[in-house]
């Protein structure tokens, strides 16, 4: 699932999770995605605006949160100790949690091949107040709690699992108004006009800035039944945290002014370039690409072990139940989660063509795969070990050895690196776990039926 995010000259758009280019003309900006509107978002509002007191009493640090969890919103109560700097939502040590903001207002406008950033407000501080006793759904204050409790969460378990783990802390964002506003070019003569696209229904981590966004969401999203937000599902801030972990350990040293994003549940389709029926061109996904993918099954994992059973699921979300399960063997529409020449010859070498909405899987989209990856590697670690601590611990080693074998790599292109990267995680996983590596070749080979003995090296086994 993808947010688009625009760079114009040519307009260049840019996939939010993968690395993927396309290029169309101005008059195709008159394409309307679900993550981009042309009506502003529903931005939260405060509940309490003003505060008598200065910082909270430990006795007034149990607040509530409300969760969308078994289909069902439910409301828990949860200890802020340390999360809590004077009124500010902030992790006093700085170790986890080290901003947030509300209501950040952000305008781009083009400017040859970039956009330019030309209003700007950074927003205000999230502070809360003990005088409130608890804190309605749909407000900066309740969006900001749970984010910041799936995060700290998270952040724990990863620490439980890897002990010499180091983390810089993140800044959280919460229902900023960000927009691009762009000439829309009039074909009767009338003159041209500005016009406003609007970024909703999203949340997405942005490593240049070492930050996590929760995107307002539009109108016509909170007219769906089920009626959830983003910030209410535990799995989504617990995800995008993931990849804070998975950039800190697995991923290169990001390039000056870097800013792709990882906008992980948003609805959009993708964009046509090629009619259905046509070929696989021959242009292999670049590695970049792939390792995308793997960074998104990962990120699933890390919430997946992260979380309580009943905070993992995601019964009932739009776009992401059962497809974005980790337990289902299927996705939505019914298809497998394995590694079928089908799935790895689209994402290798994938066909473009337009997929409506989410209830379809698109093996082209780095979500999908990652999906394979988490339910084929969780089901090859549960045959290893029960501990969710024991299965993040391997997770993690796997992702510190892709950095420390990224040259080995290099020369790698496809296929032949998307299978290398899943040998190395049955490998590393494994081992950081004290354990052998051929007594668990059946069970590697099943997990992905297209590797080989030899790969694993398990010849002779």
């Amino acid at each position: 699932m993808k947010n688009w995010f625009f760079l114009l000259g040519g307009l260049t758009l840019l996939a939010g999770c993968g690395v993927e280019t396309k290029r169309a003309s101005l008059p195709d900006l008159d394409i309307i995605t679900n993550d981009l509107n042309s009506s502003p978002p529903v931005l939260l509002k405060r509940q309490q605006s003003t505060c008598g007191a200065k910082s909270f009493l430990p006795n007034q640090l149990d607040l509530n949160l409300h969760f969308f969890m078994g289909g069902l919103i439910q409301s828990e109560k949860q200890n802020f100790v340390s999360l809590f700097n004077g009124l500010v939502l902030q992790s006093p040590k700085n170790d986890v949690i080290d901003s947030s903001i509300y209501n950040m207002d952000k305008e781009y406008f083009p400017r040859g091949n970039f956009l330019e950033v030309k209003n700007y407000n950074i927003g205000e501080s999230l502070t809360l107040c003990p005088e409130a006793s608890e804190y309605e759904r749909e407000t900066v204050e309740s969006a900001g709690l749970n984010a910041a409790y799936v995060i700290n969460k998270t952040y724990h378990a990863a620490m439980d699992a890897d002990k010499n783990l180091v983390l810089s802390p993140i800044g959280l964002n919460i229902s900023p108004n960000i927009r691009t506003t762009y000439v829309k070019r009039s074909s009767d003569g009338t003159p041209d006009k500005l016009e406003s696209k609007y970024e909703t229904n999203n949340a997405f981590y942005q490593p240049s800035l070492k930050s996590i966004t929760f995107l307002p969401h539009s109108v016509e999203w909170q007219e769906l039944k089920t009626g959830v937000s983003f910030w209410e599902v535990p799995m989504v801030g617990s995800h995008e945290y993931a990849h804070h972990i998975f950039q800190t350990l697995a991923s290169p040293e990001l390039a000056p002014r870097s800013d792709v994003r990882h906008s992980c549940f948003g609805t959009s389709p993708g964009i046509v370039d090629q009619a259905e029926d046509a070929p696989p061109t021959d242009i292999l996904t670049p590695n970049a690409t792939i390792l995308a993918g793997y960074n998104e099954g990962f990120a699933d994992l890390v919430s997946y072990y992260s979380l309580e059973d009943i905070e993992r699921g995601v019964v009932g979300v739009p776009c992401l139940q059962v497809s974005r399960d980790v337990g289902s063997a299927i996705f939505i529409d019914g298809q497998p989660k394995t590694f079928s020449k089908d799935a790895l010859d689209t994402f290798v070498r994938p066909k473009s063509f337009l997929r409506f909405g989410c209830e379809q899987t698109d093996f082209k989209d780095a979500h999908a795969f990652g999906s394979i990856f988490a339910h084929n590697a969780d089901s090859f670690l549960s045959q290893i070990t029960e501990s969710k601590t024991k299965k993040l611990t391997g997770l993690l080693a796997w992702a510190r050895a892709i950095k420390k074998n990224n040259s080995s790599f290099t020369s790698l292109t496809g296929e032949k690196y998307l299978k290398s990267i899943y040998v190395l995680f049955l490998r590393t996983s494994v081992m950081s776990l004290g354990l052998e590596m051929k007594p668990n070749c059946l069970r590697a080979e099943l997990s992905f039926p297209g590797i080989s003995k030899m790969m694993i090296e398990c010849s002779g086994s």
